[in-house]
């Protein structure tokens, strides 16, 4: 096995067990991995691992995009009407200057374009 499949069974108890079980599991672990004599890789599972989790909790955050953090209150209330499509709760604010206005709302799944560069090539769009 190599440490990449380590990574993940670590990363199933991680999820699975109680901080606990957990913890019994890891100390577990490792003493099998001493055993196996393979304990010059368990930097690289951490290493994995930590990655793994860091990806799966940004996969809920929701980035906000506008043409400066000033616009957020200006268009706070229309964004709550999309809280059930995307996780308000976590939500990045990041500036872009090449927005003329309005928002971009995107999260790993799904991207709501309400900008309007985004509404002036769509009208560019049906004129031609």
């Amino acid at each position: 096995m190599n440490f990449k499949n380590y990574s993940e069974v670590l990363y199933r108890a991680f999820l699975e067990k109680s901080e606990e079980e957990f913890d019994i599991f890891l100390k577990k672990f490792i003493k099998q991995i001493k055993i196996k004599k393979i304990s010059k890789i368990l930097p690289k599972i951490f290493k994995y691992l930590e990655k793994k989790i860091e990806i799966e909790k940004n996969k809920d955050k929701t980035v906000l995009i506008l043409k400066s953090k000033d616009e957020f209150e200006k268009n706070k209330k229309v964004i709550e009407k999309y809280k059930n499509i995307f996780n308000l709760d976590n939500l990045e604010l990041k500036e872009d200057k090449k927005i003329i206005g309005g928002y971009i709302l995107k999260n790993s799944k799904k991207m709501l374009d309400n900008s309007y560069k985004n509404k002036l090539l769509k009208m560019y769009k049906k004129i031609i």
